[in-house]
């Protein structure tokens, strides 16, 4: 009886532990907080405040993505492909979407793309359609003819814009656009 009492009490402390990870705030967080919530909380019900909102954010991005602010949001790896211009590195493309679960974070909301170089070896052992964590330095973002000269195609707009995730509901995500960046590290995330 002690035992399966002991086993009872380790697995409350395992499912507490998964759910603390779950929701735990990214770097991000307070600064998309402090602009969705307090300065422009009716963003979701106004246009005109969906764009000073949206405006206001892209300002902050300035600062935040070289301070690589995006950097412990999971990613979903898209594509990896040979990078002409240099042999020795690869091209990996990334995406947020389908890549995170607790909306509660309003940096669940953010859906940008990554066009991410990284050294081969790393590139090898990438699995398209997997999650992971990136960890990368000089981040920047692309305008579309940037972005079209490294890929065909991307999951998300070269436009930042906030727009409803399904035509005629309140809820909104936040698409940033697309950045480009050097992977220091990629490694598994798991979503569940």
């Amino acid at each position: 009886m002690k035992s399966f009492k002991s086993v009872i009490g380790l697995a409350i402390i395992l499912c507490s532990c998964n759910s603390v990870e779950e929701s735990q705030e990214r770097r991000i967080d307070p600064v998309l907080n402090k602009i969705f919530t307090q300065e422009h909380a009716n963003y979701e019900s106004n246009a005109m405040v969906r764009e000073q909102a949206l405006e206001q954010l892209l300002i902050a991005l300035d600062s935040l993505v070289e301070l690589n602010y995006l950097s412990d949001i999971p990613l979903r790896a898209l594509r990896v492909s040979e990078y002409a211009e240099n042999e020795d590195q690869a091209l990996v493309q990334f995406s947020t979407s389908l890549a995170k679960k607790d909306k509660s974070l309003l940096s669940n909301k953010l859906e940008f793309d990554l066009i991410a170089f990284m050294p081969k070896a790393v590139a090898a052992t990438i699995q398209e359609g997997e999650v992971y964590q990136v960890k990368a330095h000089n981040f920047k973002a692309l305008n579309e003819k940037e972005t079209y000269q490294l890929v065909n195609q991307t999951y998300f707009s070269p436009e930042p814009a906030i727009t409803p995730v399904v035509v005629g509901s309140n809820d909104y995500e936040i698409q940033i656009g697309v950045f480009r960046a050097e992977v220091d590290s990629v490694s598994p995330y798991t979503l569940y």
